[in-house]
């Protein structure tokens, strides 16, 4: 969206933002600021330290060849 839509439309902003999640403006053919819906799910980034702690564990050392025993 131009800077010039975003001024013709600005009273449809919040409806738009709410569709589409975020709304790119440009000015020039280059980016010039982006407007973000406050309900916008974004997406949690993780560490290696995050992965870490998720990894599962177990005392089983052949836990991979058993796993057909434990799934049926």
């Amino acid at each position: 969206m131009s800077i010039k839509d975003l001024h013709k439309n600005l009273k449809n902003i919040p409806e738009i933002v709410n569709t589409k999640g975020n709304v790119l403006v440009v000015k020039n053919s280059k980016p010039a600021f982006k407007i973000v819906s406050i309900k916008t799910k974004r997406k949690k980034t993780y560490s290696l330290d995050d992965l870490k702690k998720m990894q599962f564990t177990s005392e089983d050392k052949n836990l991979s060849g058993n796993l057909d025993n434990y799934l049926y």
